[in-house]
């Protein structure tokens, strides 16, 4: 968990310069210097020499194949070595991605807790879910009904609470009221000293943050909460709202910021890879 946190903490002063920027410039600064660092993690820890020996052997292949096209044996023999360099080519390749794979996810986390979701607007509704841990629920049946919700002045609760025994959720509709500082939802329980509370995104955002944030008891917890953990006495698990999913366009199309990132992260290594002398 200390880890997570703390690669948050690292990368938020690494993009400060850039949190003036719109979503989608700092979008296209960060997949380019992505592919920049990847390129370079590539070349070193990749054979160079291996994979353009077996780049050169499937193009020479492919060429004599052409040229002797009339001959069957010879073709079928150039067939059979562009098969095998083809599967030397992609063993060459295999280590390096597996090994740039770590860093490709912290990556993708990281755009996704900054770009991944659009504030919320002035007069949007949206949906507040509270998940009680089940611990909570064994000890105190009633707890479901109890917990209460207050907001900042900037926002109100549109809904009474939808409370599930079942499967120990509260829901709320709530609505974005008014513009201005601070924002927040706050939940509450009797005889519990500890408010627990969540800042909330509205019309602008500076830095990164998250639909989800909870307790980090698990990987899973921590690969989808960009914020700061709950408490461990928290008889709350996980606090979500549902901002809206953002998209960005390129040419005709739109695309989450994930696949927008590896699209110009592939296209900025395809262009570069040959001012960094990098074999692909």
């Amino acid at each position: 968990m200390a880890l997570f946190v703390s690669l948050n903490q690292l990368i938020d002063l690494l993009l400060a310069p850039f949190h003036r920027l719109n979503p989608l410039p700092q979008l296209v600064i960060l997949s380019l210097v992505s592919s920049i660092l990847l390129l370079v993690v590539f070349k070193k820890v990749s054979n160079q020499e291996v994979i353009k020996r077996h780049k050169d052997k499937i193009f020479g292949n492919f060429l004599e194949i052409a040229i002797y096209r009339d001959q069957f044996r010879r073709s079928l023999r150039c067939q059979a070595n562009v098969l095998k360099h083809n599967l030397l080519y992609l063993k060459a390749l295999g280590l390096p991605f597996l090994l740039m794979l770590p860093p490709m996810l912290l990556i993708c986390l990281q755009l996704d807790y900054r770009l991944g979701y659009q504030p919320l607007k002035p007069g949007s509704s949206f949906i507040i879910e509270a998940q009680l841990t089940n611990d909570a629920l064994t000890r105190q049946p009633d707890i479901l009904d109890t917990l209460t919700i207050t907001t900042s002045e900037t926002v109100s609760i549109e809904s009474p609470a939808l409370r599930l025994p079942g499967s120990g959720q509260v829901f709320w509709q709530a609505r974005v009221s008014a513009v201005g500082s601070p924002n927040f939802i706050a939940f509450n329980l009797p005889g519990q000293v500890d408010t627990i509370r969540k800042e909330l995104a509205i019309n602008t955002a500076s830095g990164r943050f998250s639909p989800e944030t909870n307790a980090m008891t698990s990987w899973q917890d921590m690969l989808t909460s960009g914020e700061a953990p709950l408490p461990p006495t928290s008889w709350l698990s996980s606090i979500r709202v549902s901002y809206p999913q953002a998209e960005y366009p390129l040419w005709h199309w739109r695309f989450s910021p994930i696949l927008y990132f590896f699209i110009l992260t592939t296209l900025f290594g395809l262009a570069l890879k040959p001012f960094l002398r990098v074999t692909l």
